[in-house]
């Protein structure tokens, strides 16, 4: 991946990188700051696109796949996570959305609203605990947690 000419890596590369991940398993990727652990995930999530190379989905080019179509495969937490109203506000089953609010230790007026004002007050932890249990209900294919 080429960063842009623009921002804080301005005219850096990063890679080249090799590795295979298998469907069910718990992956770690570890490293010291400024490694490339969340730029990995934002190739792998389709936010960034390489610039060289080949990242692959069941032996199947991403480059195939409509980027959208792609994209819709991932639920991504990263560690500069933002908590959208319109997911927060969306109509979720009621009984799991409690038991999880519950077992991430989150204030049970979350419950019953999830307005911006309610987020606003919540610790960073608990606002982090919340994009977590967002995550969890979209219940989509692969995780990417950062940090």
């Amino acid at each position: 991946y080429d960063f842009p000419a623009s921002g804080e890596r301005a005219d850096t590369t990063f890679g080249p990188v090799s590795f295979s991940l298998k469907r069910g398993e718990i992956t770690f990727i570890v490293g010291p700051n400024g490694a490339g652990k969340s730029t990995v995930g934002k190739l792998l999530t389709g936010l960034y696109r390489p610039a060289r190379g080949r990242i692959a989905l069941d032996g199947r080019d991403i480059a195939t796949y409509a980027r959208d179509e792609y994209r819709q495969l991932f639920c991504a937490v990263f560690s500069d996570f933002h908590l959208f109203d319109g997911l927060l506000r969306a109509d979720h089953s009621h009984e799991r959305f409690a038991r999880l609010v519950e077992g991430f230790r989150l204030p049970r007026d979350v419950l019953t609203d999830r307005s911006r004002a309610v987020i606003d007050h919540l610790s960073d932890g608990q606002r982090r605990r919340l994009a977590l249990l967002m995550a969890f209900l979209e219940d989509k294919p692969i995780y990417f947690f950062d940090e």
